[in-house]
């Protein structure tokens, strides 16, 4: 059984527990650390041993309460989302960031290859198995595009699964505005979902 870590925050309950679902309908196991339940003053270790040596990948979730968490200071969330980012990212792991459409959270991701945006529906399911399961692009769906932030300090280079719409970059969060023209030239992108799924 091949293992992924999610990484999220543990008060955004409903994302956690479907993506936990559709992942392992992906065949894939979920590994989800809540640091209350460690029993361990220095927790670190044992998260980069799992990610590093256990994991085949990490899935971040960017879900509401990972920004203002209730009964944390946000900065203790954010810390253990960005180690785990990059302990995944030095350990040559793939990175795949989750976001719900039209609920962008302003949160910066230092490392990631994949960025999906999702709704709750059983198509996205099956689209995020795919995703998950594969690290790539199959001859079942689309390919990305290939998104680089203009940002001469950034550089930042990921491979978009969805829809195009105005986004900013998830590393150094500038605009990166919405390519209507383009996305009419494609086809078939105004689809929460590439039309060519089967």
């Amino acid at each position: 059984m091949a293992f992924v870590f999610i990484s999220h925050n543990q008060y955004d309950e409903t994302i956690k527990n479907w993506f936990k679902e559709v992942i392992d309908d992906s065949g894939l196991e979920c590994v989800l650390m809540e640091l209350e339940l460690l029993h361990s003053d220095n927790p670190g270790p044992l998260i980069k041993n799992i990610i590093s040596r256990s994991c085949i990948g990490l899935v971040v979730l960017l879900g509401g309460n990972i920004l203002r968490p209730p009964g944390y200071t946000p900065q203790f969330t954010h810390n253990w989302v960005g180690f785990e980012i990059g302990v995944a990212a030095s350990a040559g792991k793939p990175i795949i960031l989750f976001e719900e459409y039209f609920d962008p959270i302003d949160f910066p991701v230092p490392y990631l290859n994949h960025f999906v945006r999702y709704r709750f529906d059983n198509d996205h399911a099956r689209y995020i198995e795919q995703i998950v399961r594969d690290n790539m692009p199959t001859q079942k769906y689309m390919a990305p595009d290939v998104i680089k932030c203009p940002n001469p300090k950034c550089n930042a280079v990921f491979n978009y699964w969805s829809l195009w719409v105005e986004m900013h970059c998830l590393v150094c969060r500038r605009n990166l505005g919405a390519d209507e023209e383009a996305d009419i030239k494609r086809g078939n992108r105004y689809d929460y979902m590439p039309s060519n799924i089967v």
